[in-house]
């Protein structure tokens, strides 16, 4: 029952505004931006004090959001650095609302903050009553604020929804609902809408508070004890699309609501118990994210029937951004995510190092997220398709007993099972000769990643050069296997340099330098890539020899490198540590981007 409880409850959502077509709001996460099409490099890598599970804003050229730990934070969006750091003292799970010079945010402790965006000066904190009950059951959110005709929108754990004066914070009105609101407020016109916690959607007026109608979901019958799970709540914020508002809810199923009468239109699910996810719209589809479904789908607004699905591995926490005809969400496996909102196609993924429960904000080409270790990413976009690309990691098939082998054996299956839920096919020794024979597979490209310091007999050094020469992106993620030799009980015999030199035009024939441990760190180049900090490594490259350093040791040596040949074919070396495993997400963004990068510009 325990295994069916989480299943079910990874499907939330966060409270993200999603702005209808005919919204008069002012503020939307969705600000002007180019199809992010595929990934083109990473502008920063920032870490913060805690999980950052609410949304992003920007004012200017500066990035704003919150953490778990209650900071809230300025990042020049440029280069991630810190502008401002203000501590509230509860965790900030919203996305803020940003007009002119100030931000808003709600806290955890029902508190909704004006903040100086200039120099995160705490304006003013309006409280918003008590928590309703007593139960918490993954309530990652709250409710963001929207701004509206010169008056903010928020609901609160006390259960009523709030008018307030952005300038002052005082209050003009509060409705009550009845329960828990974690939905941001949906806006059209005079008419506002939020979830409930207890499995209603209420529509009221927003010039005066006044309740316009309820609607209950089939959650709102149901209690903790129906499926040992919460089947009741609403916590995916509404979205208004023409004259129907489209909810979700913890009972699977997605509502057609006439805005007028409040009236049921029509009822969809996922597949009849996982949770709905975020929503986002306009007036010919509209997209939800699935939950322990692990899909996203494109609906019909007016019927609620599917148009497409596509199934991700993930449930997809957060909200969903659209930019042009591409969608972006996070998921919870820790992959930000891009889809054709046309066909539903996944255009790419860019690993994040823990799973992900942020709402992405897309602008400007630039994609803002979020990550529970604290990680905020902004990714460089670019509106041309990325090459599609075949995978594979390779490790020695049944080893001898006797083998050398670079990797332990722990580390190395951490490291092939890293590549493989990155989508990387396994090859054994029978394969590997056979996948070098064609650089191009079903899809385009092969990337090969060789995990292993043995390679089978079948593969020498002309096989893995002609490999490259075609186009293909071979990565060593340890010493150059290609130089070593073994008997037949697999003891090494030795290494050969010169073996080097022919499959990668790699000349390390100085014999008075030390072949030792070298303490090396990443350059500006692979900061582009997402790769940063420092290792210790064997191994080494003269600089000349390769196309980009990476990272260097003390003298100036290359540690850490790609090398070009003709028609976009890549030799990537990253090492990885050899006895301990690490989080490989970074590395595996990186391969990504160095082989799109050499696919656009063939030699």
């Amino acid at each position: 029952m325990a295994f069916r409880r989480f299943a079910c409850a990874i499907g939330v959502v966060a409270a993200l505004l999603v702005s209808s077509t005919d919204a008069t709001a002012q503020y939307s996460p969705s600000l002007p931006s180019s199809p992010p099409r595929s990934i083109a490099g990473v502008r920063f890598h920032f870490r913060a004090d805690g999980p950052v599970r609410g949304g992003f804003g920007l004012a200017g050229a500066r990035l704003i959001f919150g953490s778990e730990s209650g900071s809230v934070y300025a990042l020049d969006k440029r280069d991630g650095s810190v502008l401002w750091r203000t501590s509230v003292g509860s965790p900030v799970l919203s996305t803020p609302a940003i007009a002119g010079a100030r931000a808003y945010f709600t806290t955890w402790d029902n508190a909704l903050h004006a903040f100086d965006i200039a120099s995160g000066r705490e304006l003013w904190r309006v409280d918003l009553g008590r928590t309703l009950g007593a139960s918490d059951y993954w309530e990652y959110y709250v409710s963001s604020p929207i701004l509206a005709d010169g008056r903010l929108y928020v609901g609160s754990g006390d259960g009523k929804l709030y008018a307030i004066d952005p300038a002052t914070g005082r209050i003009a009105w509060a409705s009550d609902v009845g329960a828990r609101i974690r939905t941001t407020p949906a806006i059209s016109g005079a008419f506002v809408a939020v979830g409930t916690m207890s499995g209603h959607v209420v529509a009221l007026d927003r010039r005066s508070g006044g309740e316009l109608w309820r609607f209950a979901t089939k959650g709102a019958a149901q209690d903790f004890s129906f499926k040992d799970n919460d089947t009741r709540s609403v916590v995916t914020a509404p979205i208004i699309v023409g004259d129907t508002v489209i909810a979700g809810g913890r009972d699977g199923y997605i509502y057609g609501i006439d805005r007028r009468s409040g009236k049921e239109r029509w009822r969809e699910t996922h597949d009849g118990g996982s949770w709905i996810l975020g929503l986002a719209g306009d007036k010919s589809r509209f997209y939800a994210g699935g939950g322990s479904a692990f899909v996203i789908q494109a609906a019909d607004p007016a019927t609620g029937k599917e148009v497409w699905r596509t199934p991700t591995g993930n449930a997809m926490f957060g909200g969903i951004a659209r930019a042009g005809d591409v969608l972006v969400s996070n998921g919870s496996q820790g992959g930000l995510l891009g889809f054709d909102a046309n066909t539903g196609a996944q255009l790419w993924s860019f690993r994040l190092p823990e799973m992900a429960l942020s709402s992405p904000l897309v602008a400007d080409g630039v994609v803002y997220t979020g990550a529970d270790d604290g990680s905020v990413y902004a990714v460089d976009t670019a509106t041309s398709r990325q090459p599609a690309l075949d995978r594979y990691v390779y490790s020695y098939t049944n080893p001898p007993a006797a083998g050398f082998f670079w990797f332990k054996p722990d580390t190395l299956a951490s490291i092939t099972g890293a590549f493989g839920r990155s989508g990387y096919a396994a090859l054994g020794s029978e394969d590997l000769a056979r996948a070098l024979a064609t650089p191009g597979g079903k899809r385009g490209r092969k990337i090969i990643v060789l995990a292993d310091t043995r390679l089978p007999d079948a593969v020498d050094a002309v096989a893995l050069r002609r490999f490259l020469d075609g186009g293909g992106v071979l990565v060593l993620i340890g010493p150059d296997p290609v130089i070593y030799s073994f008997d037949s009980e697999g003891a090494p015999q030795g290494v050969d340099p010169e073996k080097e030199k022919a499959a990668f035009g790699l000349d390390q024939a100085d014999k008075a330098r030390d072949y030792g441990y070298n303490f090396s760190t990443f350059t500006p180049a692979a900061r582009g890539l997402g790769l940063t900090g420092h290792f210790v490594t064997i191994g080494w490259a003269r600089p000349e020899q390769v196309s980009t350093v990476l990272a260097a040791d003390r003298s100036g040596m290359a540690t850490a490198w790609t090398k070009r040949f003709p028609n976009g074919g890549l030799l990537v070396q990253l090492p990885v540590p050899r006895s301990r495993a690490i989080d490989l997400s970074a590395y595996i963004n990186a391969i990504d981007l160095a082989s799109a990068r050499a696919a656009a510009e063939k030699l």
